[in-house]
């Protein structure tokens, strides 16, 4: 999605629910005899949880950024008043 963050910023918002990392959720004890294991156990997709990054991405005029932190950036603009 696609909006402006307000006539005084003049930033153009880009959400993008790409803008996550991976988190790791199980851990698996490593020893020589589950070494085997452990490589199949880290490709596992159940092991891991997608985050969104908090941190917002500025090119020029653009801000790149997940939605939950565009929703949060807006509630923010609105408090001050910018928005």
């Amino acid at each position: 999605m696609i909006g402006l963050l307000g006539n005084i910023t003049g930033l153009r918002l880009i959400e993008s629910r790409h803008c996550v990392e991976r988190k790791q959720i199980r851990f698996l004890r490593c020893n020589k005899k589950k070494w085997k294991r452990l490589k199949k156990f880290n490709k596992n997709p159940r092991n891991f949880i997608k985050v969104p990054i908090k941190k917002v991405f500025v090119t020029g005029n653009t801000v790149i950024c997940h939605p939950v932190v565009a929703g949060d950036l807006r509630r923010e603009l609105r408090k001050s008043g910018l928005m």
